[in-house]
């Protein structure tokens, strides 16, 4: 019995590792090029649209303060979206760097989603249609 528990517990985390294995970082900056960029630390993405774009379940998508003017529709289940970091990612601050989505127009939401187990923080919503 004993024996079993103790395979049980190591497939369990073989399963655990494997999928954490496969999720990525995807990262955002104002400075970011959703045409030349590749989603790294190095060559971010412009926008968390384009980013939501590439992103799987179980990524996580790091985004710099800054605002960002744009309509985000996220289908994506399981993602961590994880606003307030510097510039250069280093550091997350939630007390000093802000990171505010905000809706091109008044007549559109401006983050929208489907993906009831993703995870938002450290992001403000502002504008649009709700406001969220």
């Amino acid at each position: 019995m004993k024996d079993r528990v103790v395979r049980a517990v190591c497939v369990a985390g073989m399963v655990l590792v494997a999928s954490a294995a496969w999720a990525k970082d995807i990262f955002v900056a104002t400075t970011g090029s959703d045409t030349d960029g590749e989603g790294t630390v190095a060559a971010p993405y412009a926008t968390l649209t384009k980013a939501v774009s590439v992103a799987e379940k179980g990524d996580v998508i790091k985004v710099a303060g800054g605002v960002y003017e744009e309509a985000v529709v996220n289908a994506v289940e399981g993602l961590r979206i994880e606003g307030s970091y510097t510039t250069d990612f280093t550091a997350r601050d939630l007390r000093n760097v802000r990171t505010v989505i905000k809706a091109p127009t008044a007549s559109v939401d401006c983050y929208k989603t489907t993906g009831l187990t993703n995870v938002l923080s450290g992001i403000d919503f502002t504008g649009g249609k709700y406001g969220f």
